[in-house]
């Protein structure tokens, strides 16, 4: 339980709005890198109510160690980058990009619960409560990906395929299937 409490941080966020309907949040972990691809967190917004659970986010991180550049929001709610960067810009090491749920809530869990998580992070300055990283699933696809790969490549897997054609073959041309009179 501890283990899981001391990895609870608020880190200070930058978000950028692409349009209305998504976000991209960015952070600088206190824990470095993972050795995963597409580590998960788990956010919930400080002033949520008591009821509202973390949600797990499927993240990406800064590899190459680029900060971002200052924006200016634009009047659709939109933000655009300045040109010349300050020099001074924003350092991060973990991105989401987030999908902004609109409909109300039903049931509403507290007063400040009436509209989706997402909807109050677009809205209000994202303070949030972030654990993490844990493994996510998108590893165990590169794994799972990389190790099937591995055995259709190999020489048993080869083998073992051509004997099932041949077994294939012969059985066709020994037990032809059957013709039916047709009603035309």
């Amino acid at each position: 339980f501890t283990y899981f409490y001391k990895r609870n941080k608020s880190p200070a966020m930058k978000r950028i709005r692409l349009g209305q309907d998504f976000m991209v949040l960015y952070w600088e972990s206190p824990y470095g890198f993972t050795d995963t691809v597409g580590p998960d967190y788990s956010m919930v917004m400080h002033n949520s109510s008591l009821l509202e659970q973390k949600h797990v986010f499927t993240c990406f991180e800064n590899r190459s160690g680029r900060e971002l550049e200052d924006t200016n929001e634009e009047e659709d709610g939109t933000d655009t980058y300045e040109n010349e960067s300050s020099g001074d810009g924003h350092k991060w090491t973990v991105g989401v990009v987030i999908r902004v749920f609109r409909r109300p809530r039903s049931p509403v869990l507290g007063a400040r619960d009436r509209v989706s998580h997402t909807q109050r992070m677009y809205d209000e300055e994202p303070l949030m409560i972030v654990t993490g990283p844990r493994q996510g699933e998108m590893s165990e696809m590169v794994g799972l990906t990389s190790s099937c790969a591995a055995a259709f490549s190999s020489p048993l897997f080869v083998i073992c395929n051509l004997i099932l054609c041949l077994f294939i073959t012969l059985a066709s041309l020994l037990c032809p299937p059957k013709r039916y009179a047709s009603s035309y």
